[in-house]
Formats: structure tokens, sequence, C-alpha cells
């Protein structure tokens, strides 16, 4: 486990009222280090030690916006898309984002 891992197990472990941020160059492996290494890690973590309980993510790619509204437009859309839309939906916007990649 390196020191993002680490972190990111920390933070999850407690009540936070922020998010974290990945930043890097292009091509640097943000995406891939997420899809492969974090986003299994995050969604096997219980919320706040309940079993019962796991998180959900939403990816948001900031490449191309232009505004603070339309990043909030795109995770606004993320989550109606998670929550109400299910599964078919979500698996179809990750082979969509594998494509872009």
């Amino acid at each position: 486990m390196n020191n993002l891992d680490t972190y990111l197990a920390s933070y999850l472990s407690k009540k936070t009222s922020y998010a974290i941020q990945l930043t890097g160059n292009w091509g640097s492996g943000k995406t891939y280090y997420f899809r492969k290494t974090l986003l299994p890690i995050i969604e096997e973590t219980e919320v706040c030690s309940n079993a019962n309980k796991k998180f959900k993510v939403i990816y948001v790619s900031l490449f191309g916006q232009k505004s603070v509204e339309s990043i909030m437009t795109k995770i606004v859309s993320e989550i109606y898309l998670s929550k109400f839309l299910g599964k078919y939906f979500k698996k179809k916007r990750m082979d969509q984002k594998n494509n872009e990649s």
C-alpha cells in the first residue's frame, strides 16, 4: 500500500465534509490508478464502520470544463444516474469512459 492508498483509507474511516481531488499531468496515470487501485478500495470500505453500507463512487472528469456551473451539472448528472438509473447505465457510462481514455 503506498502513501495515497494509506491516506485514502484514513480519509474513508472518518466523517468528513470535503472531497479528494487527484491531480497530475496529462498521461500520468490518474484515471488508471483510480480505476484499478482506488475504486476497489473505496467500494469495499464500510461507511463509518457500518458493514451494511458501502461508499458509492461517482467519476467526473474536468477535462474540457469551462465553468463551475458545467462541473456542477456533471456532478449532479452522475449522482442522478447513479442513484436512479442503477447498474445498467453505470456500466454503460464506464464503458463509454473507457473508450474515451
